[in-house]
């Protein structure tokens, strides 16, 4: 398998693969938190260290080569959602200084994101209706052919994915939920996508046509190639290689892959419970 990426991999430039403006982005991220931002007395370093490692991991989920493999594979595709929406988010939300918002945002602002993280529902509708209409056959196959919009989608994706996790693990100390309260929002947000993921393990029809088509893989991957490159510059053999990935097998293990997040995410928040001396 690692033999047969790196064989995919091999045909594109190193440009093509790493995205500079991506970890530039990062690094000015890391910077404005560690250097410019205030830190609350209370802040624990470990609360740093969470931040900085998830944000390094967003820089290499979109700017690294994981993404231009998500473009080729569905099972990379999922992998990518897998850590930014799974892993990513929650850690960026753990690791978010609290008592920042409140110090140098207007006050009709807080008391909108408040309102909004009291009630998960309104996070659970926007985030799962994103993610599911991102996976409409005929929406995601026209997002993936635009560099720019897909980003944009991602984007929009990711921040109702911090305000899905902002509802569990807040910015502020008070239990705003009880127990029993959060173990039904996890269990909710797991069943939404176990009923995604059993929808890819059962079809017989392959759904998206950047990965069956061969015109529509080219237009998908020409967009995210660097201005000096185009898709003439890559080996006809290339697209030999990608033989090993069937799309409708891809779906499976796609299904696969996002099912077993869920077990992930269940054992992440048990965990989490478990060291605040929470059961859940």
């Amino acid at each position: 398998m690692i033999v047969m990426v790196g064989d995919l991999l091999s045909n594109f430039s190193f440009s093509a693969q790493w995205n500079g403006g991506v970890f530039y982005f990062v690094l000015l991220t890391i910077v404005c938190y560690l250097f410019i931002l205030p830190t609350p007395k209370n802040h624990p370093k470990g609360k740093s260290v969470v931040f900085v490692i998830a944000i390094l991991l967003l820089a290499f989920t979109l700017g690294g080569p994981l993404n231009i493999l998500a473009r080729m594979i569905f099972r990379a595709h999922i992998i990518q959602m897998v850590i930014l929406f799974f892993i990513v988010a929650p850690m960026l939300v753990l690791g978010a200084k609290r008592g920042i918002l409140s110090s140098k945002l207007t006050r009709p602002f807080i008391n909108n994101w408040n309102m909004i993280i009291k009630r998960p529902i309104i996070s659970i509708l926007f985030f799962h209706g994103l993610f599911l209409m991102y996976h409409i056959p005929s929406v995601f196959d026209e997002i993936r052919m635009s560099n720019m919009l897909n980003y944009l989608y991602l984007i929009g994706l990711f921040l109702a994915a911090i305000l899905l996790y902002s509802s569990l693990f807040t910015y502020n100390d008070d239990n705003l939920f009880s127990i029993q309260y959060k173990r039904t929002y996890v269990a909710l947000n797991m069943i939404i996508l176990l009923g995604f993921s059993v929808f890819l393990l059962i079809t017989k029809k392959q759904l998206f046509g950047i990965y069956n088509d061969l015109e529509l893989l080219q237009s998908a991957l020409n967009v995210c190639l660097p201005a000096e490159e185009t898709i003439e510059d890559i080996p006809v053999e290339f697209f030999d290689v990608l033989n090993p990935y069937p799309p409708l097998q891809e779906q499976k293990i796609g299904g696969s892959i996002l099912a077993g997040s869920q077990v992930l995410t269940l054992l992440l928040f048990s965990s989490y419970s478990f060291l605040r001396n929470k059961k859940i």
